[in-house]
């Protein structure tokens, strides 16, 4: 039993690698159906990748319909697997879709930070 447990050790050790967390807009309350607007769900999801470095899985079979700008900063990634994100913008309010940045704010330095998903 010690002898498993140290080879278990140090392969972990060996492969330097880290668990990293993949959540979905799907546990923020998207439906992804291509009619509700999802852009609140995907804002949430977002925030907490950019919080806490987590991945954000657009999964198969799901279509996302967003209304306004979103926003993702720090370590936050953003992976498809056949899903898709639809965008039915009227007017942006920020110049950009989607907007990666350090600390949230717009190139035209209108803050964003207060914005609540």
């Amino acid at each position: 039993m010690v002898n498993n447990l140290l080879k278990i050790t140090l392969v972990l050790l060996m492969s330097n690698s880290y668990a990293v967390t993949t959540i979905s807009p799907l546990q923020f309350g998207a439906i992804g159906d291509g009619i509700a607007d999802d852009t609140q769900s995907l804002q949430k999801a977002f925030q907490q990748c950019s919080d806490y470095g987590y991945i954000c899985n657009i999964p198969p079979g799901y279509n996302f319909l967003i209304k306004k700008a979103l926003f993702v900063w720090g370590a936050a990634q953003i992976q498809g697997s056949g899903g898709s994100i639809v965008f039915d913008v009227p007017e942006v309010e920020s110049p950009y879709l989607i907007n990666v940045g350090i600390n949230a704010q717009a190139k035209n330095n209108k803050d964003f930070s207060n914005i609540k998903p």
